[in-house]
């Protein structure tokens, strides 16, 4: 069975600009939180899956690489020093104990755990203790991504309904695109770190199911393709997550908002395009939720962009 993607970090230089864009664009936006190392972070909850947006504060100080947090912290830090973009791909954990213990039996780099925790607003202003378990994964054939698990020990108090409300019409994340120029080396990694032992390995793509939504690895000459254009960002295009799409009950809404937001938009084949230049460094992709019963079905292996 696969592995629910738990979470993407869009990490920016500005995190009060980051969070402003997606407030523009229609979606519901937690307040700030601090981790204990120096990052800072707004959460977004779509379905079972949230968007992290991240950035480090002011007088930010690079852990050593010994310390448990430097996975996390030094490889975000990093990132932001070479551009913004959406620096991580997260899958729901439950131990990540075993989680680790799995990943370097079948042969995967995992170069540590992190136990931490943090205090939470809830919608009505209450805070609560919050507490993660994060287990690292990598590959060096995926060197722009970050790779972990995260186990959330207290479930109730992060996740609310209220929270997950967009005015846009958001239901869930669809799928990410990942461009690699080593997609087929890094095929077992995204195998085995997702769960999928039966990947779609197309001619031009290969799809990942990751619960309720997608990961879409390709080529970069494929990506080019399918966002003519919309790479105009500064997150390379060569190597790491280009775009990701949303699923909507009302594309109507979806578009009200992205145009009161005045950002470029584009369409193609009915679905809403924001261009990585407008979005920190991401293609941002509106379509109707193809889960939806009344959605028309696609066929193609490839899905359209």
């Amino acid at each position: 069975m696969s592995r629910q993607l738990d979470h993407l970090i869009l990490a920016a230089q500005d995190l009060d600009k980051l969070g402003a864009l997606f407030e523009a664009l229609g979606f519901t936006v937690g307040v700030q939180n601090r981790h204990d190392w120096g990052t800072i972070n707004r959460i977004v909850q779509i379905g079972p899956s949230f968007l992290e947006l991240l950035s480090v504060e002011d007088g930010f100080a690079r852990p050593p690489e010994t310390a448990p947090e430097a996975p996390f912290a030094v490889f975000l830090a990093d990132y932001l020093a070479r551009h913004e973009g959406t620096a991580a791909l997260v899958v729901a954990g439950e131990n990540s104990v075993n989680d680790r213990a799995r990943w370097l039996s079948l042969g995967l780099d995992s170069p540590g755990i992190l136990n931490f925790g943090r205090t939470g607003t809830q919608p009505d202003g209450t805070t609560v203790e919050l507490a993660f378990s994060l287990a690292f994964a990598r590959s060096k054939h995926l060197p722009n991504t970050l790779f972990f698990s995260c186990h959330d020990r207290y479930p109730e108090y992060f996740w609310s309904d209220a929270m997950k409300g967009h005015a846009n019409a958001v239901t869930r994340i669809e799928s990410v695109s990942l461009v690699s120029k080593a997609r087929s080396d890094a095929k077992r990694f995204l195998a085995t770190f997702l769960g999928d032992k039966a990947p779609l390995l197309g001619t031009h793509m290969h799809s990942y199911t990751a619960g309720l939504s997608r990961v879409d690895v390709m080529a970069p000459e494929t990506a080019a393709r399918l966002y003519d254009g919309l790479l105009n960002g500064p997150a390379p295009t060569d190597d790491g997550i280009v775009a990701i799409h949303f699923a909507c009950s009302d594309l109507a809404a979806a578009r009200t908002w992205i145009e009161k937001a005045g950002v470029s938009v584009e369409t193609h084949d009915g679905a809403l395009h924001v261009p990585a230049g407008d979005a920190f460094g991401t293609v941002l992709v509106f379509a109707e939720d193809e889960m939806a019963a009344d959605a028309p079905a696609k066929s193609d292996e490839v899905p359209t962009a």
